[in-house]
């Protein structure tokens, strides 16, 4: 069985290996883990990033626990020292949250009560999951898995709103930007390259975290059956959970953002006429929507053409354009909540621990980082580590400064995922 843990950017040990290349059934191979020793607390700097949302964790517990667990043996061993690694001030490009003094967040490595143990990190598109996602690492010696079926995709890192090197605070991560644009990663996929990446990360004494909005990708590896997930692992489900009505007026300036950001020109390097939109990153909502709008552009360039009316017909269409992402990114954020309601209904999960994130959206300027810290990350935090220190005493450093503060609801329901209805 394994452990958990968190981790920095660093020079990549795994970079010739991808997780995208499924070696055939890497994880036949058995393995048993020690305990990890305990090591000195790390301090890292981290900053508000990215957008927000509210949170939603439920604690799971799989019935079945084996003494060991089969491994991918697709990664080395070893990884640089992360207490070597540096961390700075941090700023979303396309999020809401200002510059800032930097806050310190320390990192806990010896709260290893049991192991195979891994976060899922769920929510709409838009609510703050890459954000808590890395937060989170930062706090409890974690490296991320990417779970959203278009960020797995190397290119459009706007259109896609993939975190940036400097906003992962070098924290690694997972099946972020590693296929190539034009393959069709499908959830079988996802789920070997995720157990891949699970396997790795906990052999390295190191916490996954799961985060991403194709719940369907998660989906498919919760309900594994060939590499019995449910048996191996014990999961600590986090809902980020924002109402729609708040929500959809920040996915709108999250558009506008990404347009000013270079949305548009990053979409023109790939367009191609003959494009299938139906496959690989070309699917990515921003991409099929300016497809009329490029289409006349080229045209208008081929013809030399500089009429008024015809600039005008452009703007025309771009505009439309813009508008169509706005509505489908909507759209998209209420089938991932609908999906959401589903998988917690089926997995006969409790919601009872939901922490609010819509006071986050209601706020402006330096008071979202307290507000962050204080309705999301505090709540979260405490959620996370009585997952993982189950009965023992939380040690304060587990919880950080809001979130010891913070009055939280209670943590004692959980759910038996194991057995959970199908």
């Amino acid at each position: 069985m394994n452990n958990l843990g968190v981790t920095r950017k660093q020079a990549d040990p795994f970079a010739s290996l991808s997780l995208y290349s499924n070696p055939s059934k890497p994880w036949k191979k058995k393995h048993t883990y020690v305990k990890m020793k305990q090591t000195s607390s790390v301090t890292v700097t981290t900053t508000a990033a990215a957008t927000t949302r509210s949170t939603t964790a439920l604690t799971t517990k799989s019935n079945n626990r084996a003494s060991s667990v089969a491994v991918a043996t697709c990664f080395p061993a070893e990884v640089a020292n992360p207490d070597q690694m540096q961390y700075h001030h941090h700023h979303h490009r396309l999020g809401t949250f200002p510059n800032g003094p930097m806050r310190p967040m320390k990192s806990f490595n010896g709260w290893r009560d049991k192991d195979n143990k891994v976060v899922v990190v769920m929510g709409a598109t838009g609510t703050g999951k890459s954000r808590l996602s890395i937060d989170l690492a930062a706090r409890f010696n974690a490296e991320v898995i990417n779970s959203d079926k278009i960020q797995v995709y190397k290119g459009l890192d706007i259109v896609t709103n993939k975190v940036s090197e400097e906003e992962k605070l070098g924290i690694r991560h997972h099946l972020l930007g590693e296929v190539p644009p034009d393959d069709d990663f499908s959830a079988a996929q996802f789920r070997r390259s995720a157990h891949c990446a699970i396997a790795s990360i906990l052999d390295r004494n190191r916490l996954p975290i799961i985060a991403g909005g194709s719940n369907s990708f998660v989906e498919a590896l919760i309900d594994d059956e060939e590499l019995s997930f449910r048996s191996n692992y014990d999961c600590c489900f986090i809902w980020v959970d924002v109402p729609l009505p708040i929500l959809y007026p920040s996915l709108d300036r999250r558009v506008d953002r990404m347009v000013d950001a270079g949305l548009v020109d990053e979409v023109r390097q790939i367009f191609d006429p003959q494009a299938d939109y139906t496959k690989g990153i070309r699917r990515a909502i921003g991409v099929p929507e300016l497809d009329d709008y490029l289409r006349l552009e080229r045209e208008l360039v081929l013809s030399n053409v500089h009429e008024n009316e015809s600039l005008r017909s452009l703007k025309g269409l771009l505009d439309e354009a813009i508008e169509k992402i706005k509505v489908r990114t909507c759209e998209l954020a209420c089938r991932q909540l609908k999906k959401i309601r589903r998988l917690y209904r089926k997995w006969d999960v409790s919601t009872e621990h939901r922490v609010d994130a819509s006071e986050v959206f209601r706020c402006r300027g330096r008071e979202t980082d307290e507000v962050w810290d204080r309705t999301v990350m505090a709540p979260t935090s405490r959620i996370v580590a009585e997952f993982l220190f189950g009965n023992k005493r939380v040690p304060a450093n587990a919880i950080g400064g809001a979130a010891a503060k913070s009055p939280v609801a209670p943590i004692g329901t959980t759910a038996v995922l194991a057995g959970a209805k199908r």
